[in-house]
């Protein structure tokens, strides 16, 4: 029941913690994880790097956002165009 919750932030230590002490232990909890529920562990491992490919999905199309923003902006303040920005649709917003 656990595992499922706390997954994400024993990857993330694992993978990355500056601390050596905390990178240890980290280490040593998903191996007790990974003894008692093996399939579980890789099912937990399977959905956090899906997650984190979306995090870099959704990362490198707001890059791209901007970019064109920031374009678009460039070229009406050169042409002397006045630049208006208003609130940007949410993808719940209805009709």
């Amino acid at each position: 029941m656990i595992l499922p919750i706390i997954f994400p932030a024993l990857e993330r230590n694992a993978r990355s913690h500056w601390n050596q002490a905390v990178h240890g232990l980290t280490l040593n909890v998903r191996k007790v994880f990974n003894d008692v529920d093996p399939d579980l562990s890789k099912e937990c491992l399977q959905k956090f790097e899906e997650d984190e490919s979306k995090k870099s999905e959704v990362i490198a199309g707001r890059e791209a956002t901007w970019k064109r923003l920031e374009e678009l902006a460039a070229k009406k303040a050169a042409s002397g165009e006045a630049v208006l920005i208003g609130k940007a649709p949410t993808r719940n917003s209805a009709g």
